[in-house]
């Protein structure tokens, strides 16, 4: 595979997941007020800790939240080729290393492709194959 491959490959694939991590966010928003229904019931329990699964909730919701507007924003810049696609690339695979096993494949398929001398390449030429970097000053004749 060519790096314009890679590069749109992963772009695709950000896009696809943060679009479903925004959906989660979505999804624990719809079912917030189920679920303080469903606990208003067992506040009169004794020793039952409502607000720490609230707050659990809300920490879900944001992580989502953050997550999947990372993952758009990294997505978004890696398809466009935009020179800070590739660090929001890196970024965006580093957490995505723990969602094992899919999310751990897209962390380290990113980081491979980012880090390597192909991606480096093709992000310094702005997305061009062709790009040779100059020669090192050692080289030159004076």
């Amino acid at each position: 595979m060519k790096a314009q491959d890679h590069n749109k490959l992963l772009g695709i694939v950000f896009l696809i997941v943060g679009g479903l991590q925004l959906m989660n966010m979505l999804f624990c928003l719809l079912m917030l007020p189920v679920f303080l229904q469903q606990t208003a019931a067992l506040r009169r329990a004794p020793n039952f800790p409502v607000a720490f699964f609230i707050g659990i909730m809300i920490g879900v919701v944001a992580f989502s939240f953050l997550m999947g507007t990372l993952d758009l924003l990294a997505g978004y810049g890696i398809l466009k080729r935009k020179a800070w696609g590739r660090t929001a690339g890196i970024i965006a695979a580093i957490p995505s290393l723990l969602g094992i096993p899919l999310g751990t494949a897209l962390g380290v398929y990113t980081l491979w492709f980012m880090t390597s001398d192909k991606g480096k390449n093709f992000y310094l030429s702005g997305g061009n194959e062709t790009y040779l970097p100059p020669p090192p000053q050692s080289w030159s004749q004076t």
